[in-house]
């Protein structure tokens, strides 16, 4: 699965890709900071999933950002970690875009899981957090 990753959170990020090196059907296509993501940047690198990992960008760009992945074709899964638990924030996500929103302190290791079980792009769930 190719991979692009998104952070705001450069701890965290890189907590991240290091857990995911260790997938073997993980392969990482490009990363970007907030500030210099760019939907053609994404799209030349051709991504199963775009990681969006602790964003620091305001919920418009976020959802203009999720409003271009979804014009690329094919259309590469939106994932969201965030550092925020309340249902209501994974729910704007969810409207936003994201296929998937998760918590990065009780979620963190499932959606390891999901990268290791290949359920990104082959069982998505409609609650956008952990099946």
């Amino acid at each position: 699965m190719r991979v692009f990753v998104v952070y705001g959170s450069g701890q965290v990020a890189a907590r991240v890709i290091l857990e995911l090196q260790r997938v073997p059907s993980v392969r990482f296509v490009g990363q970007s900071q907030d500030d210099t993501v760019t939907i053609a940047a994404i799209r030349s690198s051709q991504p199963d999933a775009v990681l969006f990992v602790g964003p620091h960008l305001e919920a418009l760009t976020l959802r203009q950002i999720f409003a271009g992945l979804r014009e690329i074709n094919p259309t590469p899964r939106i994932l969201l970690m965030t550092d925020y638990s309340f249902v209501q924030y994974k729910k704007e996500g969810m409207r936003m875009g994201a296929d998937h929103v998760f918590e990065t302190t009780n979620e963190f290791q499932g959606m390891i899981d999901l990268f290791r079980e290949d359920r990104i792009t082959n069982d998505p769930d409609p609650e956008g957090g952990l099946a």
